[in-house]
């Protein structure tokens, strides 16, 4: 039941192409040669529509894959802005802080502190002088039973980690001292 189709094919990376067809039934207007341009003149814009499509399939997949490894880290990984606000935290930076082993998480867009308040003073200015730039440091947290329970590393976010993100963040490693 098809007259005349008209179609194109469409390479859009160097492994693949997409198909384009255009078909009426034997009962509406028959393509002629003037349709040709018409449809050439769409050509364009859907081949870079599907280019896009494919290249943001990629990077939600790479996206995936980055999460899934931050999520099977052994240890905690917080990010957070110089005001100690959380932008991101794994299962294990979170495991640490139900087990009270000396980090407070707050949720998401929430402070990180310490169950020590001088040991708090001294997390948010560690994290504050990491994202601003500096160089950040090392420091212990202690447990909620006494005993040093996390041995903390912050620095600054490295760039190109997150491009979205742009400067102003600090990366905080957590290790439990057992």
């Amino acid at each position: 039941g098809v007259v005349r189709p008209m179609g194109a094919v469409l390479p859009l990376t160097p492994l693949a192409a997409l198909s384009v067809g255009v078909q009426q039934p034997g009962t509406g207007h028959l393509f002629e040669q003037r349709d040709k341009p018409r449809l050439g003149r769409l050509l364009p814009y859907i081949k870079r529509a599907m280019q896009l499509r494919l290249r943001v399939r990629g990077q939600a997949a790479r996206a995936a894959a980055h999460a899934a490894a931050i999520e099977a880290l052994a240890f905690g990984l917080v990010v957070c802005d110089a005001g100690g606000r959380i932008l991101f935290s794994n299962d294990a930076a979170e495991l640490l802080a139900k087990q009270q082993t000396g980090i407070l998480l707050g949720r998401s867009g929430q402070g990180i502190g310490a169950l020590v308040p001088r040991e708090a003073r001294a997390l948010s200015a560690l994290v504050h002088d990491a994202a601003s730039g500096g160089p950040g440091n090392v420091m212990r947290l202690t447990a909620q039973d006494g005993a040093t329970g996390l041995l903390v590393l912050v620095t600054p976010l490295p760039r190109g980690v997150h491009p979205n993100l742009g400067d102003g963040h600090a990366l905080i490693a957590l290790r439990p001292a057992a």
